[in-house]
């Protein structure tokens, strides 16, 4: 770990090492936005979640898959994420949802100011702006998106490919036709009260946390100055924490056989939670909720989905209808109060329907019989009571 000056913090899971920065070919450059801290043994165990963790309002709402102590779990996983890159090549995109006065924006100026000092602070994602998300996401280690609400075509491909480290081609300053090759460690956090990227192989990389809006607010200055007046202790309670996690890694090698898509992040917070606590399935129980809410993310909101219910509710008595047949009557219907359905082409429509039949499943009872090769569907609402 760097201390962001010239000392280097080596972690073996028995002592942490102070090192000069290059000791054993290990070296990192200097950022002079990024504010030094020196690890002091000891410190408070609970510092981070006393003032970091706990201060962020996670709903208690019943509409939410997870309660706010396991909202509360599952982001302290994510923190510790944070310093085992090497481990994910497919890092987790971490999500505030909630309403305005929430505090999204606040909880990720928390988690930079931390990591990196006072001059941290949210980014601002405009449309037009791609070049400049890319930078970001090539040059640092953490950003934290800030409003991320309007329909930004680019976005849902970008988060992608930087959740899973593909590498990234940019031309070359002062050239014409020279590249240059990036394959970005970065870790995104973003907010957004009515989010519009909504795409399955990004909702599966989430980690989506729900706030509610603060009744009694405190001054997110204050906020701030608690993060900057004690970033010694809160970094050395967490260096102390990760050493913990360290010294396990040692010793446990079983692997994980994960149902989650990031099978890699499972398999560390199942290790971190392990370390910590004594005990991982209850980090499993979070994960399968977590499963369960990328699913709602994907669903909810979606004209696809509204219109199909729609559509089920005016034909109960269907039978075996091939998703050509359904997209004509969809579209009817659509056309009928005045919104799009979307697609172009019946393949498209047919490619969307096969790809969501998982998500869709927990709305409708579908049932797919295949004639001459060609899918036949039923539906039928799920009965909520």
């Amino acid at each position: 770990i760097y201390n962001n000056d010239d000392k280097l913090y080596r972690l073996n899971g028995k002592k942490v090492e102070e090192l000069d920065n290059g000791t054993d070919g290990v070296i990192f450059l200097s950022d002079p936005l990024h504010q030094a801290f020196n690890y002091q043994a000891g410190s408070d165990a609970n510092m981070v979640n006393k003032l970091i963790v706990d201060p962020i309002n996670f709903t208690t709402s019943a509409w939410t898959q997870m309660s706010a102590d396991e909202q509360r779990a599952l982001f302290s996983v994510w923190l510790f994420s944070l310093f085992f890159e090497s481990m994910l090549p497919t890092k987790p995109i971490q999500f505030f949802q909630g309403e305005k006065g929430s505090g999204k924006s606040s909880c990720q100026r928390m988690v930079g100011r931390w990591l990196f000092g006072p001059k941290f602070d949210v980014t601002p994602v405009l449309a037009q702006k791609e070049d400049a998300f890319v930078t970001a996401v090539v040059n640092e280690y953490f950003v934290a998106f800030d409003n991320v609400d309007a329909t930004i075509p680019w976005l849902p491909d970008r988060l992608s490919s930087v959740s899973t480290g593909q590498r990234i081609l940019l031309r070359k300053y002062y050239t014409a036709a020279e590249q240059e090759v990036h394959y970005p460690k970065c870790y995104i956090s973003i907010n957004a009260r009515t989010p519009n990227f909504k795409r399955d192989d990004v909702a599966d990389r989430m980690l989506i946390f729900s706030l509610d809006r603060v009744e009694h607010f405190k001054p997110e200055s204050r906020l701030m100055d608690q993060i900057d007046n004690n970033r010694h202790l809160l970094w050395s309670s967490f260096i102390d924490s990760l050493n913990k996690v360290v010294a396990h890694l040692q010793r446990d090698k079983e692997m994980l056989t994960s149902f989650f898509r990031m099978a890699d992040f499972a398999t560390l917070g199942w290790k971190v939670c392990k370390a910590l606590t004594g005990e991982g399935q209850s980090f499993i129980s979070i994960l399968q909720k977590m499963d369960d809410e990328q699913k709602e993310f994907l669903m909810d909101d979606d004209p696809f989905t509204e219109l199909l219910e729609m559509w089920v509710e005016g034909n109960p008595l269907h039978s075996r209808i091939s998703s050509t047949q359904l997209m004509g009557q969809m579209k009817l219907l659509a056309d009928e109060i005045g919104v799009s359905l979307g697609f172009r082409s019946a393949v498209a429509f047919g490619r969307h329907l096969k790809n969501n039949l998982t998500s869709l499943r927990r709305r409708f009872d579908i049932q797919v019989n295949v004639l001459a090769n060609r899918p036949l569907y039923t539906f039928a609402l799920i009965d909520d009571d």
